[in-house]
């Protein structure tokens, strides 16, 4: 078994654990552009609280079965990007559409500003997750106020 040689399969459950956060992400980003009720919008929501706790148990899996890899953390960093940038923004845009008042329905601007701050974030912070956490705090603030902007 040539394949498990080059790739544990330890590795296998911190990984599954991140891309069920994903399909959960991509899940309330479906259920959040068909929602047309609150009740949709507080499903697609849970989805997304579903997401931080997954966010959490991957990497106490990873440490706990040492099983801390490149692939691991840029798909984390991906599971990031999806759950906490696109599904919120999709979730908002059309919570917006749907539950405002035509004044305040301006547009899609709500999908591009929380997305493009979420990208930042990571951009920014992936290569300093080995530095202090002042110098990650920076950009985390500088990405939260681009995206409030």
């Amino acid at each position: 078994m040539q394949l498990f040689d080059r790739f544990p399969p330890r590795y296998l459950l911190p990984n599954a654990v991140t891309c069920t956060s994903i399909l959960l992400g991509l899940g309330s980003v479906r259920i959040s552009m068909t929602a047309t009720t609150r009740e949709d919008f507080i499903r697609a929501a849970w989805l997304i609280m579903y997401t931080v706790l997954l966010d959490k148990l991957d990497g106490t899996v990873a440490r706990a079965v040492n099983a801390s890899s490149e692939i691991g953390v840029q798909l984390d960093s991906f599971s990031d990007f999806v759950t906490f940038g696109i599904a919120p923004a999709a979730l908002i845009t059309q919570a917006v559409f749907v539950l405002c008042p035509a004044p305040f329905a301006v547009g899609p601007m709500h999908l591009v500003a929380l997305g493009i701050g979420a990208l930042y974030v990571l951009a920014a912070f992936n290569p300093l997750r080995g530095e202090s956490g002042e110098s990650a705090l920076k950009y985390f603030i500088l990405g939260g106020f681009s995206s409030a902007v």
